[in-house]
């Protein structure tokens, strides 16, 4: 497995400096997973779309599609990255899970998924 980690770090208007990190990790060839950590929920799922990309362009099997997940641990995104006919990259994410959503717990969904990525 590979891991990096990556700090974050933003200046609100009223001077607040918030610290966090992304944790990227390779779980399986072409599955990547990224983690984002802050002390508050500030940083949202998008803050990790650009890199989580840039790792999945790194694929050296770029004729084959690769996915990954993004998370703050309440929220997840899956992506996915394809090269077309013209050589193209190409990616879409999923709908967002929530975990506190108010009428359906969706880790359920994001398992599912989940279950579904460890069989390509």
């Amino acid at each position: 497995h590979a891991k990096k980690t990556i700090e974050l770090s933003d200046e609100l208007e009223d001077g607040v400096v918030l610290r966090g990190q992304l944790h990227i990790v390779l779980i399986k060839h072409g599955f990547w997973v990224m983690a984002i950590e802050s002390k508050r929920p500030t940083y949202s799922i998008e803050a990790g779309l650009p890199q989580l990309i840039s790792y999945l362009l790194a694929n050296p099997n770029g004729d084959l599609p690769c996915y990954g997940m993004i998370t703050t641990g309440e929220e997840f995104i899956f992506v996915k990255l394809v090269r077309d006919e013209l050589s193209r990259y190409k990616y879409a994410t999923s709908d967002l899970f929530i975990l506190r959503h108010r009428h359906e717990n969706q880790l359920y969904d994001v398992f599912k998924i989940l279950k579904k990525l460890t069989r390509i």
